[in-house]
């Protein structure tokens, strides 16, 4: 039904469901709109939670990037702090100084602009082929968003020359004497380094260099943390959702086929009597080895939080092929007791032996029902992360008014008979209307996370690459810095060996703040994507959230590692 322009979709549908109830006595209706479609809801719905999700990452790697790029940029006009100083002694203008700096910042701006234009379409050609196969869509638009592309070129033309403003105002303010000052001593009053001198700590001044060296200069220090920080976030994140997804994968395969792997359900066209011909031929063919009869029953529950539809089946007393783990509670026994997931029960806010509502259909005589309200307890809960199977005892069929039928058979196939081959030989018998594997709705997440996961790992190696351009960047700007102290230290007759140790501690502390900082950030994020972004594109997906070691050990290899090596790229500068 089309609905004329302002009209009261709620208004009107109310008025159809009673019409035709009335109408149509003893027949259950349900008047929907396109946004109950679930492919319509996971379209668009995916595709804006998406583009949040994008957003963050985006944002992270692009404070990342600001941080530095500041890092970078200040730091390279600061260690021309001398030749700014001898220019303002020997009386040239402010403005006229600026300018060497200020046009390294434009070329990086310019630089950087064009490669990260080129680069982005690179990945615009990349994602058209991922989308095209994920998604079975008849057109997909992948034109050039001009004014997106401009936004973010425009923004990263900004930043690196506020980068390099922001030192050349502060080096063209102080006089021609505090410019020309190398070294430590071009930092105000050694940061938060005469807190070391304070405190009683072990080793000798070479063993408390390291330290010293962070914490004299804080600002320079936080820049080069919170830059690996945010991109190594991004990394933690990412990896974290394809753990996620993995584990949350892994505990619907071993709950649907933990005692029989190879089970298929057959579900039939229509309610059948037990023992009637068509079910005989089904259970007593030569390709089934064994089967359990059930019911399946579609019902919407309703709790003090929430209401939902699902799928109701009963499952045998005796010796039943398969049976739902519980994991809190026990298995229904009364014909009013069901068994639902914990995913379920969270979203519904109920617990075992707490009662909910259950609107389910009713039989009123052949091949016709009516729905009906029934109060059912909550027995237990079951580990499946889907959130919409319900079980409950052979006794349940009474409360649908079917005792002695059934539309579904569970059914093992012969030994040797490979799955493709029962599907056949199943499909071809009287009353069959479908058969699929148990696994079917783990099968096709696998495969999607499959899928989604080539995007994401390519995320992650963006993020990977980016923290070894920050420690390599952040290196060999301290190694151009120090150059003074350590050919001291040389003439004194330091060991190249040691100088480049004190190198390594003094990266490897950065790179563990930074981990910590982009670990904790990471899991803040993960969480809400499971928690929020998750539960709203795909609500009947309990997610399990999930952060393996070797996500963590890609952090610390990316954080801690990358920046613990960079020094020693510099040992030939050294020499």
């Amino acid at each position: 039904v089309v609905l004329e322009p302002g009209a009261d979709g709620r208004a009107i549908a109310r008025q159809l469901e009673r019409q035709l109830t009335t109408s149509l006595p003893g027949f259950g209706i349900k008047v929907s709109d396109t946004e109950d479609i679930d492919g319509d809801r996971i379209l668009y719905d995916d595709a804006e939670n998406d583009q949040q999700l994008f957003d963050v990452f985006a944002f992270l790697i692009l404070a990342g990037a600001t941080f530095g790029a500041f890092n970078l940029i200040s730091r390279t006009v600061e260690a021309q702090r001398r030749e700014i100083g001898v220019g303002m002694a020997l009386g040239l203008e402010p403005r006229r100084l600026a300018i060497r700096p200020m046009m390294m910042g434009l070329q990086i701006a310019v630089v950087g602009v064009l490669l990260g234009v080129a680069v982005g379409l690179a990945v615009n050609v990349w994602l058209r082929g991922l989308l095209t196969d994920q998604l079975p869509l008849p057109i997909i638009e992948t034109d050039l968003r001009v004014g997106t592309f401009a936004q973010r070129a425009a923004i990263g033309f900004v930043i690196p020359l506020l980068a390099a403003a922001w030192p050349v105002v502060r080096g063209v303010r102080v006089t021609p004497i505090e410019a020309i000052h190398a070294g430590f001593r071009s930092a105000r009053g050694g940061g938060l380094a005469p807190l070391i001198a304070r405190l009683p700590s072990p080793g000798d001044s070479l063993a408390q260099m390291p330290v010293r060296n962070v914490l004299r200069a804080p600002r320079r220090t936080l820049l080069t943390v919170l830059a690996s920080g945010a991109v190594i976030s991004v990394a933690v994140s990412m990896s974290g959702m394809l753990d996620s997804f993995q584990a949350t994968v892994d505990r619907n395969i071993d709950e649907t086929l933990k005692t029989a792997p190879e089970r298929l359900t057959v579900t039939l066209d229509r309610f059948y009597e037990q023992g009637s011909p068509e079910v005989t031929a089904l259970t007593e063919s030569e390709s089934v080895a064994e089967s359990d009869e059930k019911l399946t029953i579609p019902v919407r529950l309703r709790g003090p939080d929430d209401e939902f539809e699902a799928s109701v089946s009963t499952v045998p007393a005796d010796q039943p092929v398969w049976v739902p783990t519980v994991s809190a509670g026990r298995l229904p026994r009364g014909p009013d007791e069901v068994l639902i997931a914990e995913s379920a029960a969270a979203d519904l806010g109920v617990e075992p032996g707490e009662t909910l509502t259950m609107l389910h259909p009713r039989s009123t005589g052949p091949d016709r029902f009516e729905s009906e309200e029934s109060e059912v307890t909550v027995s237990g809960t079951h580990p499946d992360p889907f959130r919409y199977p319900v079980y409950m005892g052979a006794a349940g069929a009474t409360l649908f008014a079917v005792p002695g039928r059934l539309n579904s058979v569970d059914v093992v196939p012969s030994p040797g008979l490979s799955d493709e081959a029962a599907k056949q030989s199943l499909a071809g018998l009287p009353g069959v209307a479908s058969v699929e594997a148990a696994s079917a709705a783990s099968d096709a997440l696998e495969e999607g996370l499959e899928e989604f996961g080539s995007i994401i790992r390519v995320v992650v190696a963006i993020a990977v690459v980016l923290v070894l351009l920050i420690a390599f960047n952040s290196t060999a700007i301290n190694a151009d810095e120090r150059a003074r102290e350590h050919a001291t230290m040389f003439a004194y007759g330091v060991p190249l060996r040691t100088v480049l140790r004190l190198a390594v501690v003094e990266s490897l502390i950065m790179g563990v703040l930074a981990t910590v900082i982009g670990i904790a950030l990471g899991v803040a994020i993960l969480g809400w994507v499971v928690n929020v972004n998750l539960k709203e594109v795909l609500p009947e997906l309990g997610t399990i959230t999930s952060l393996s070691s070797g996500s963590i050990l890609l952090a610390a290899v990316a954080g801690v590692g990358a920046m613990a090596l960079a020094p020693v790229l510099t040992v030939r500068r050294l020499r």
